[in-house]
């Protein structure tokens, strides 16, 4: 459903390249106090400057000055985000699922091979 609604966000964008400008210090939430440090992005869309915050935290500031991927929404640039890690948590999220079903599929066969 996670990469559903993320390919669904992803429609109609538009992909050009940013440059990290500064990073912006935040709690990541919930109960870990560790600080994480969201990415400023500055993008052109023709002669048009914009700047926006990423939604993504990270545990390192971003270098400065570094190009990253962003997609944006062509008929209102101000809604942008950085494509890097889009879909990290959906698919740790997949991968977690994932290894439950593994971990489960290998403990019924175990049992299921220990009653023979």
């Amino acid at each position: 459903m996670l990469r559903r609604r993320l390919k669904a966000k992803l429609k109609g964008r538009l992909q050009t390249y940013g440059t990290i400008v500064g990073n912006v210090q935040a709690f990541g939430g919930g109960l870990d106090p560790t600080p994480v440090y969201r990415p400023v992005v500055e993008f052109f869309v023709g002669t048009q400057r914009f700047s926006f915050t990423s939604d993504t935290g990270y545990g390192q500031k971003m270098e400065e000055g570094m190009k990253t991927k962003v997609m944006y929404n062509p008929a209102n640039p101000l809604v942008a985000f950085v494509v890097q890690d889009y879909y990290t948590p959906a698919n740790m999220l997949l991968g977690i699922g994932g290894g439950f079903v593994g971990l489960s599929a290998m403990a019924a066969w175990m049992i299921w091979y220990s009653n023979k």
